[in-house]
């Protein structure tokens, strides 16, 4: 019996080192542990475990290293951030700047957990990212992670909007002079008592568009030339964009928005969060969007034909701005 114990025991042993060192079972019987004290046991499982940790389990621990280091690896600065919502809006950037080849980058997707696209033009450096999913919550996130990774003169949303009937037209583009959330507010048993923050756009650059971008049909005749089928008539509109959490297609919305703000001419689902994101990180920003329906009951009949030029039109005139900016008025405006 004792000895069918001292030879589980053994066995027991064996195992434990096979674990532990890797060891093959020749280089057991070598170390003859059966008859080793437990003393001597201890001394060799520690010599074993030693030298294990320089070969098998040291690389494992090293590509551990690698990654934690690629994981912490700051992205190259940015001067412009171009933050879109959804695929149509990416694919009108990427048209727009003459780069549909581009491919995506993923040293941001560790540490600040987005990929991103990177080109140059008009001597900027410009990057473009992308919302997992619409509306302010994801906006605001990832516009400030954004900022935190490229630390960008300016930060730019582009894209897509349901514009005010009586103001404006379906392809009409609109430059958000000012944004504010057309929800926010205090709703009481009998009523809601609506009580919306305006976000203003940085003055230099207000100055600016206003003067040089606004009503500017030069521009609109080269942002219509460059896209077969472009609407007639297309204006630059320099307004008042509303935000809210949902996708309207309801008049009411439209009516009750004209209320709080007459000068109000569009409304999207993300402005206000990236504007506010961007005044609480002292960045600049600025909000181009193209109509391409009325949220008016009908937005299924109209958004097909008009969206994708929508979003090429927006990402273009951004493309224009930014061209048209020199490196001597780019350097007034960004750093005033």
């Amino acid at each position: 019996m004792k000895r069918i114990i001292r030879k589980g025991v053994s066995v027991f042993f064996c195992v434990v080192m096979l674990l532990v060192t890797g060891c093959t079972p020749e280089q057991m019987r070598n170390l003859n542990i059966g008859d080793a004290s437990s003393l001597q046991v201890a001394q060799l499982t520690a010599k074993a475990a030693t030298d294990t940790s320089q070969g098998v389990g040291y690389k494992k621990q090293e590509k551990g290293s690698e990654a934690l280091e690629k994981r912490n690896d700051e992205p190259e600065g940015a001067d412009v951030v171009i933050q879109v919502a959804v695929t149509v809006e990416l694919e009108g950037v990427l048209k727009a700047f003459g780069e549909e080849k581009l491919e995506r980058c993923y040293d941001a997707a560790g540490k600040y957990n987005f990929s991103y696209y990177r080109f140059k033009k008009n001597d900027k450096d410009i990057v473009v990212v992308m919302q997992p999913y619409m509306g302010m919550t994801y906006c605001s996130s990832l516009c400030t992670r954004a900022i935190l990774a490229f630390k960008p003169d300016l930060v730019c949303m582009v894209g897509i909007c349901a514009g005010r009937a009586s103001k404006v037209n379906l392809g009409d583009i609109v430059v958000a002079s000012s944004v504010f959330d057309y929800a926010e507010g205090k709703q009481y048993e009998d009523k809601f008592a609506a009580r919306p923050k305006t976000r203003p756009m940085d003055y230099m650059l207000s100055e600016y568009l206003s003067s040089e971008i606004a009503d500017n049909k030069e521009i609109v005749k080269k942002i219509c030339d460059g896209y077969p089928k472009a609407p007639k008539d297309v204006n630059i509109s320099f307004h008042s964009m509303a935000s809210g959490v949902v996708v309207v297609d309801d008049p009411g919305v439209m009516e009750q928005i004209a209320q709080l703000q007459d000068d109000a001419v569009a409304l999207d689902m993300e402005a206000y969060a990236l504007a506010t994101a961007a005044d609480l990180m002292n960045t600049k920003w600025m909000v181009i969007k193209t109509v391409q329906d009325f949220a008016d009951g009908n937005k299924a009949a109209t958004e097909g034909d008009i969206r994708p030029f929508a979003a090429y039109s927006s990402a273009k005139l951004l493309d224009i701005i930014l061209e048209e900016i020199d490196s001597d008025d780019w350097e007034t405006i960004m750093k005033y």
